[in-house]
């Protein structure tokens, strides 16, 4: 099992209205977990549940060795579309609308990049790398190794 203060990395602060704070502390309580806890058990089961992303474990790192979703499109598209439907209605109830239709059909929506053990650390990208339109689709990271 991961031992989650050794999983996270980053931070993520948000801005919410009052009354959104005192039912996620509500909510929090009642599973015994901070707030924060809570969002990010949302936030993680959300990106779980579009195809189009990586297998996750439960704190939210990528699984190293699973298939990535492109090659998962390609071997078991029934399997992809059952997922895209479970998703399609969790993005409903929580987005509102479903998600457009182009995105389970567009390969280039499709995360292929590695895992963040074998990216390295997250490179800011330069006005000049900015202005290159991207080659390996609208998901490609600009990333180095530390040194």
């Amino acid at each position: 099992m991961p031992q989650p203060d050794k999983a996270r990395g980053d931070r993520l602060t948000l801005r919410m209205h009052p009354d959104i704070m005192e039912i996620l502390a509500a909510r929090a309580a009642e599973r015994g977990i901070s707030r924060s806890h809570l969002v990010e058990q949302i936030l993680v089961g959300f990106m779980r549940a579009d195809p189009r992303n990586p297998k996750l474990d439960p704190v939210g790192r990528m699984v190293p060795g699973a298939d990535s979703p492109g090659l998962l499109r390609e071997r078991s598209p029934l399997q992809v579309a059952e997922k895209w439907q479970k998703f399609v209605t969790a993005h409903t109830i929580l987005v509102g609308t479903p998600p457009p239709q182009d995105w389970l059909e567009d390969a280039s929506g499709y995360w292929d990049a590695p895992s963040h053990a074998e990216r390295g650390a997250m490179e800011e990208p330069s006005e000049e790398s900015e202005a290159k339109p991207s080659q390996q689709g609208r998901w490609q990271r600009r990333r180095r190794k530390r040194d």
